[in-house]
């Protein structure tokens, strides 16, 4: 109560004293003094100190990580700061690591797509199975890819062409996103999956990417019609998977599966294969078929290029 009443004492001084006496903290404000807290006119900079702290110290982050890639990249500097929050938020808010990891992702991008995107030319192969498909949302506006595991046959894959088409996926799934959604959900229906279908280093391989080129991207990843094969593979990948990832995991019952993904996806918005109303849509069909950014503008529909150091060039 003594500094509920101080903090009505104060009520008439100038705003920075009271922020610099620490009269004016969230909680006693509003439990207790909200009608001051309505009369009282802060400069923007008190009312984020204020009131949001911990967004306030993500970015100042953001805004240190900034200058710190641009001085050690200076082609980063179109980098928007949703990415550099992701990445820092990919390491815990830790500015060191999130530079290194940042640095290291642009390096891997001017070897691994220096076009700044991936071309269908490079991935014919992959594009003729029709294994992979993004359409619809769920309730939340996040684009939902679906992933037909039993048209991956191991034997009939080459793995940097997989590579170079698990990019394209992501890629595609992100210019996808619509408004300020960050994040995408996917599907991976195991129905049928057999040992041709297992390929332990190409699910390595999609997590690798995953997480060290689009982190905090991936919203959810519900995994349908698990056959007890599965669970062999399962075993060795799962000590790669970052925490993260591995909460965002959701094994579906088999009975349950409309159910299950009714809850977060509009029967609208659900691919038919899966009790809703979509038809499935090959991903190469999706949006731009050449999957090329135009001119590089820095868009959600069009945001191919990722962070590439080739970001806008053409």
């Amino acid at each position: 109560m003594e500094k509920v009443a101080m903090t009505t004492k104060v009520a008439g001084n100038s705003n920075m004293a009271k922020l610099q006496a620490g009269y004016l903290f969230p909680k006693i404000a509003r439990r207790h003094n909200a009608h001051i807290l309505q009369k009282v006119s802060f400069p923007a900079s008190a009312r984020l100190f204020c009131m949001e702290g911990p967004q306030s110290d993500e970015t100042q982050k953001v805004q240190l990580l900034r200058a710190r890639l641009e001085e050690s990249s200076p082609q980063s500097k179109d980098i928007d700061d949703g990415t550099l929050r992701r990445f820092l938020r990919a390491r815990s808010l830790n500015v060191d690591k999130a530079l290194k990891f940042l640095l290291q992702h642009l390096k891997w991008c001017g070897t691994f797509k220096p076009l700044g995107f991936i071309p269908e030319t490079e991935i014919v192969n992959e594009l003729k199975k029709e294994k992979i498909f993004v359409q619809g949302t769920d309730k939340t506006g996040r684009p939902i890819g679906v992933i037909l595991a039993t048209r991956h046959i191991t034997s009939e894959r080459n793995l940097e062409e997989f590579k170079r088409f698990v990019v394209y996926g992501f890629d595609k799934a992100v210019a996808s996103l619509q408004g300020d959604q960050e994040k995408f959900v996917l599907i991976a229906d195991l129905k049928g999956y057999g040992y041709k279908n297992m390929d332990v280093k190409g699910y390595l391989s999609i997590l690798e990417i995953l997480q060290d080129h689009f982190p905090e991207r991936l919203g959810k990843f519900y995994i349908l019609h698990v056959p007890s094969l599965f669970w062999v593979a399962w075993k060795v990948v799962y000590p790669f998977i970052d925490p993260n990832v591995r909460d965002k995991i959701v094994f579906v019952d088999d009975k349950q599966i409309t159910e299950t993904l009714l809850k977060d996806i509009d029967i609208t918005q659900l691919p038919d294969e899966f009790g809703g109303q979509l038809p499935l849509i090959p991903i190469q069909h999706v949006g731009n078929k050449s999957g090329k950014c135009l001119n590089g503008r820095k868009s959600a529909k069009a945001d191919w290029y990722g962070i590439c150091p080739c970001a806008g060039r053409q």
